[in-house]
């Protein structure tokens, strides 16, 4: 500022800081929430709802930020991918008559129409049990046609897809509500998908595929697994022999 006072009343010709480049800010990577975490975030969010005292709160489909929550940390959706999901997106498990998967379901996750992931290409993520039951809720709950186009997750006026910006600065005051650290945002629903895939003793490469990578490096910046989870995940693999 006082270099810019000075070259403005002539008594120096140019800012010598000018050209000088600005030191770079280091955004710090989002933790991963741990199960005991999403769930105190989960029950905020019903909390939230079950106690609001304005009925215009209570149609504007506050529970819906529960099924976004749930969604992201079963599927490891980017946040823009899971608002762009459709119904025709999705291929559902096929299910024996005793209730047991015979082929798991998929979720597309498109990289055209001008809406390219951010890899650029199109992906299959395997629904997991927690997204197909997540999924079968807020289709018997929300969905309003037999349209494959229709969004799978809306905005508070129920009919336009969710935005990002909402979702984040929910994700913020429901993380608030639950009490848990400022150093988790709506990417930490991301790292807990890999690192619970990672727990379970998922290879690299699957968790690579299931996140949509180009390259590995990135992956390991999602796995945060505490060394007691390592341990058990390492020897559960050989707990038979």
């Amino acid at each position: 500022l006082f270099f810019n006072w000075c070259v403005k009343h002539l008594f120096m010709d140019e800012n010598p800081c000018a050209k000088v480049d600005r030191p770079r800010h280091y955004k710090a990577h989002p933790t991963a929430l741990t199960e005991r975490d999403l769930e105190r975030l989960l029950i905020a969010v019903e909390h939230h709802f079950e106690t609001c005292e304005d009925i215009r709160n209570r149609q504007s489909n506050e529970l819906w930020m529960r099924d976004a929550f749930d969604l992201m940390a079963a599927t490891g959706l980017r946040p823009a991918e899971l608002r762009r999901l459709r119904w025709g997106d999705i291929d559902w498990p096929e299910i024996d008559l005793a209730g047991l998967v015979l082929f798991p379901g998929a979720l597309h996750v498109r990289g055209h129409d001008g809406e390219a992931t951010k890899t650029g290409a199109d992906r299959r993520v395997t629904m997991l049990p927690r997204a197909h039951q997540r999924l079968l809720y807020v289709q018997e709950e929300t969905r309003q046609s037999d349209s494959p186009s229709e969004h799978v997750l809306k905005g508070p006026d129920g009919q336009s897809p969710i935005s990002q910006q909402y979702l984040s600065r929910r994700f913020r005051y429901f993380r608030e509500k639950a009490g848990l650290s400022d150093r988790f945002d709506l990417y930490s629903l991301r790292h807990f998908f890999a690192t619970e895939l990672a727990r379970r003793g998922c290879s690299g490469v699957v968790i690579q595929k299931e996140m949509g990578h180009k390259n590995y490096a990135t992956t390991e910046k999602y796995l945060h697994l505490a060394d007691s989870e390592r341990h058990r995940a390492t020897f559960a693999l050989f707990a038979g022999d």
